[in-house]
């Protein structure tokens, strides 16, 4: 029988973290599927250590180009501005346009997502991958994260 086979982009980080979890779960089940995943991730971990395995990509830095909301909203904001002679209309508007609607500011919408996040069984459940982000922010802001897990998020954000 043919199995298929998929192949994810792993940080090394990551691959260390992946690999200590299925060692804890080999030891302590003893199960051929982690033990056949433990010889895997060994070997590939063996191999970034030593630079005989390059990475299959680097990611570029670049710079993100506004959406056609956030261009909308800062034209909105600059001639609401001229119009008035006052910034509260301009606020007013990017506030309505703002993709955390609902929210005064992102960082009340991070905690609304944490919130959502750790009220779930099991954890993150029941949210969207823009909350789950807002989450690992929220997170990282508020030192909620393990030492690893802030690696790995300053790794994933560079």
């Amino acid at each position: 029988m043919n199995k298929k086979k998929f192949r994810p982009s792993l940080t090394q980080v990551q691959v260390a973290y992946l690999h200590s979890l299925i060692r804890a779960d080999y030891i302590a089940t003893s199960s051929q599927e982690a033990l056949s995943l433990l010889n895997i991730f060994t070997i590939l971990q063996a191999k970034i250590e030593t630079g005989s395995l390059k990475p299959s990509y680097i990611p570029s830095l670049k710079v993100k180009e506004p959406s056609s909301v956030e261009s909308l909203s800062k034209e909105l904001f600059k001639t609401a501005s001229l119009a008035t002679g006052s910034d509260a209309i301009g606020k007013s508007i990017l506030a309505h346009t703002h993709t955390l609607a609902g929210f005064e500011t992102k960082e009340a919408y991070w905690e609304a997502a944490y919130n959502k996040y750790i009220s779930t069984e099991p954890l993150g459940a029941n949210c969207t991958i823009q909350e789950l982000q807002a989450t690992k922010e929220h997170m990282y802001l508020n030192d909620l994260m393990t030492p690893l897990e802030v690696v790995s998020y300053e790794e994933s954000t560079l």
